[in-house]
């Protein structure tokens, strides 16, 4: 028989159903506890119990917190299969703005008004548009991959309604003020000549911050007068330089 119930005493009832088989083949077996009145309403438990379990709508891994599962997410997810800047920004939203509000948590408790409320906290607290997108973002790719590997049936991050984004124009220096900084950076002494060249790669080359840091003297060819971007460096949280892939 692939399911049946055993009383526990008062209105407890635990329910057991086997099914299948698991990468080693052995018999996977499901249990739940249920609250009945009587014997008859715990069959019918079973009876939608078994269906569930069926169609792979119970989950039966002991319940796990968010900060646990954020752990294992960043474990066997984000650092083997992303670069290292995201994973470092991954980490610091976690720590910083999904661990203390609903870290402790079970996560399977997590539903979607709560993940509304916690964006909602988010934007009330001043944070803009783009900020509450970007770390709603990690929870919505966290909860993604608890349903991908069977932590969770169902995600609560779905049509979540997010801050609207402000569409601003971009800036830019006119030519005017880039005579200005071209001035200026013309009488800049010796020792901080650096800076020149920092300020020179940005304006004109267009490159980010890392990609300049990421410089090497072999990516520059003289002759062609070419610079191939083809790492970047980062700072880490712990005061680490590390390169990246651009």
């Amino acid at each position: 028989m692939a399911g049946y119930k055993r009383h526990r005493g008062g209105d407890s009832w635990e329910l057991t159903v086997t099914l299948g088989t698991d990468f080693t083949g052995k018999r996977k077996r499901f249990t739940k506890t249920v609250h009945c009145k009587n014997e008859k309403a715990a069959e019918k438990e079973l009876a939608r119990f078994l269906v569930d379990c069926e169609d792979g709508n119970y989950n039966s891994s002991k319940p796990m917190t968010v900060e646990a599962f954020s752990i294992i997410y960043m474990n066997e997810c984000v650092k083997r299969y992303h670069k290292r800047n995201t994973q470092e920004s991954t980490q610091q939203t976690i720590n910083k703005w999904i661990t203390p509000y609903i870290g402790k948590r079970k996560i399977a408790a997590i539903k979607k008004l709560d993940v509304i409320q916690w964006v909602n906290m988010l934007t009330d607290e001043g944070k803009s548009p783009k900020t509450v997108r970007n770390i709603y973002g990690v929870l919505k790719k966290m909860f993604d991959y608890a349903v991908e590997v069977d932590v969770l049936v169902k995600t609560p991050c779905k049509e979540i309604r997010l801050p609207r984004l402000d569409k601003k124009k971009a800036k830019s220096y006119n030519a005017d003020e880039v005579e200005k900084i071209l001035n200026g950076l013309d009488e800049l002494p010796e020792d901080q000549q650096l800076y020149k060249c920092f300020i020179l790669l940005s304006l004109f080359g267009g490159f980010r911050h890392g990609e300049i840091l990421g410089f090497d003297w072999d990516h520059i060819n003289f002759d062609r007068h070419e610079i191939s971007v083809v790492q970047a460096r980062y700072w880490s949280d712990d005061g680490e330089l590390f390169v990246d892939s651009p």
